[in-house]
């Protein structure tokens, strides 16, 4: 709870600060190269949020690693997390700093969990469908999940429908182990 009200807070801040510069589209490719690389690189993470190393080489190494890639604005921006010792919230900042631009641009965030990758060709079909069902532009994240057997699990708007092989073995196993018949004394 805490870190999700940080979060929005800085988010909100560099949002607001973006749409003043005319940046938006600029910093949100900045903050999904920056939560692509805390989910994908733990050292990164432990490495900013570690206690023993000092501010300045933090920044120095955030530099280092972002130089050319991302906007001064969002470098700025980093310093001033790092400075205030929030870095280990900065995945959480920059997933809502995404949630605030989509809001903002009216586009709807769609996760399909599928054995294997989609094509394009489906994604698009699927994007059009739920245009069509949403009244509102797509933004469809395809993860592969090995789990489900077969078949996919949709989230969007806080709704899941879940058309996986393993959710109908479940439904079976849960329909089979009810004893319909009484024993008779």
């Amino acid at each position: 709870m805490k870190n999700q009200r940080i979060a929005i807070r800085y988010a909100k801040a560099l949002f607001l600060l973006s749409k003043e510069y005319k940046k938006t589209e600029e910093i949100k490719a900045d903050m999904a190269l920056i939560l692509e690389t805390a989910d994908n690189t733990p050292d990164f993470k432990s490495f900013l949020v570690s206690p023993v190393i000092k501010e300045y080489k933090k920044n120095a190494a955030v530099k280092k690693i972002f130089e050319n890639k991302i906007s001064a604005i969002t470098m700025k921006f980093i310093s001033l997390v790092i400075t205030k010792r929030r870095f280990n919230y900065i995945d959480y900042i920059a997933a809502q700093y995404l949630d605030l631009y989509r809001l903002d641009k009216g586009i709807k965030k769609a996760e399909i969990y599928t054995v294997v990758a989609l094509n394009e060709s489906n994604k698009t079909k699927i994007v059009d469908i739920l245009k069509d069902f949403t009244q509102s532009d797509i933004e469809l994240i395809n993860e592969v999940e090995k789990e489900i057997i077969g078949g996919f699990v949709l989230n969007i708007n806080d709704i899941q429908y879940d058309a996986s092989i393993r959710n109908k073995l479940n439904k079976l196993m849960k329909e089979y182990s009810i004893n319909i018949y009484e024993k008779v004394l």
